[in-house]
């Protein structure tokens, strides 16, 4: 007889596969899911004889020793800063670091199948569509290295302000003065603070205009910093690291040193080893001290 999976009684049940994992796991009341809805799926998986398959750790006092950590990549060189960063912290405080790669739309599948004392979400795009389960969560959520408005328990944000005001006085210490910003079209707090520093620490403060190009996507990247080149600017940084990667690896992007151009990214990344030495500048992160940060936060 074939075993019965959770996509058996899922279907048996007329319920998507991530609501019958939460009521299964027990998280069907944190998310408000309808109490007719709960007693269908458990009548179901009694009926079917369901029996999970999944990582059951052994429980100590209450708790798994576990932190999920998760991400929709952790190839970036700052994602793998991060990573490793946690699992240090992690293990020095008694906690196995379990990796996890999501996406907004499998998000709460993947947290259901994986019993966990916190979760660290280090990607904004491997947050769940269904940001009500930021603020209902029936465990500790640390987002480190960005910020979101919905989340009930702690950012462990990085320090864009000063990470911006850093850039541009590094930019005009080579005499890049005519600066501008590329980000991604999308609006976010981060990006907010990042845009509003811009603004009002350089272009109001100098009375020099905004040369500013948002994306939608990375075909549109040569074109955009070209955008800004003929606007006059010298000087162009990129939001973020991805970014950052995505542009500079683009020949038609890089020869701009060769006309005095000069990048700036907002983050660390490892794209340097295709740069002339001083064609870009990086911010100064210290993802260990943020790492042991978030660490301390969750188990507190």
């Amino acid at each position: 007889m074939p075993r019965i999976t959770l996509s058996n009684v899922a279907k048996e049940a007329g319920v998507s596969k991530t609501t019958a994992s939460l009521v299964l796991n027990g998280k069907a009341d944190h998310l408000n899911i309808a109490k007719s809805t709960q007693n269908k799926v458990l009548e179901t998986a009694a009926i079917l004889k369901y029996k999970p398959s999944k990582f059951n750790p052994a429980r100590l006092n209450g708790h798994t020793g576990i932190l999920l950590v998760l991400s929709t990549e952790f190839s970036s060189y700052e994602k793998s800063l991060w990573i490793e960063s946690l699992i240090r912290k992690g293990w020095q405080s008694g906690y196995l670091i379990i990796p996890q790669l999501t996406q907004a739309n499998t998000c709460l599948e993947v947290v259901s199948q994986i019993p966990a004392d916190g979760l660290i979400f280090i990607d904004p795009n491997s947050l769940p569509d269904d940001r009500a389960f930021l603020r209902n969560a029936p465990t500790p959520i640390v987002c480190g290295g960005f910020t979101i408005e919905e989340n009930k328990g702690t950012d462990i944000a990085y320090e864009l302000e000063k990470e911006i005001n850093y850039l541009i006085t590094k930019l005009y210490q080579r005499n890049k003065k005519a600066i501008g910003f590329l980000g991604g079209s999308t609006s976010s707090p981060d990006q907010n603070r990042i845009m509003n520093t811009y603004k009002e620490n350089y272009c109001k403060r100098f009375e020099i205009e905004e040369r500013i190009a948002l994306i939608d996507n990375e075909n549109q990247i040569n074109e955009a910093c070209h955008r800004l080149m003929e606007d006059g600017a010298n000087g162009i940084i990129i939001e973020n690291p991805e970014l950052a990667e995505k542009a500079l690896k683009s020949e038609a992007v890089r020869n701009q040193n060769n006309n005095g151009v000069v990048f700036a990214c907002m983050g660390l990344t490892n794209i340097n080893q295709y740069m002339r030495e001083g064609t870009l500048i990086t911010s100064n992160r210290n993802i260990e001290k943020l790492a042991e940060e978030v660490i301390f936060e969750i188990i507190k």
